[in-house]
């Protein structure tokens, strides 16, 4: 029973490790999209782009921007292709 125990905090220590790695690689890849200059299709672009998607999607003020027809901010969307504006 002790065993167990020992291997499954083993387990979740090693998913932490992976899963902070996995972080850093995709922090990377976006201060590379970032300090490149923000060019479409670069490396980090597509998380970029996917990040921005979530964020909007689970905003309740872009949500109801997009359901009342309001203008959005002048650069909401920019470096970004055109599904930033067709999810919402």
């Amino acid at each position: 029973m002790a065993y167990s125990k020992i291997r499954n905090l083993l387990n979740k220590l090693f998913l932490s490790l992976k899963s902070h790695e996995e972080k850093k690689k995709i922090q990377k890849q976006l201060d590379l999209y970032i300090e490149g200059g923000c060019k479409p299709w670069s490396t980090g672009y597509s998380l970029f782009k996917e990040n921005l998607i979530k964020q909007s999607i689970n905003s309740h003020l872009i949500v109801e921007k997009f359901a009342k027809e309001i203008a959005l901010d002048k650069n909401y969307g920019e470096f970004i292709d055109e599904r930033i504006v067709e999810y919402p």
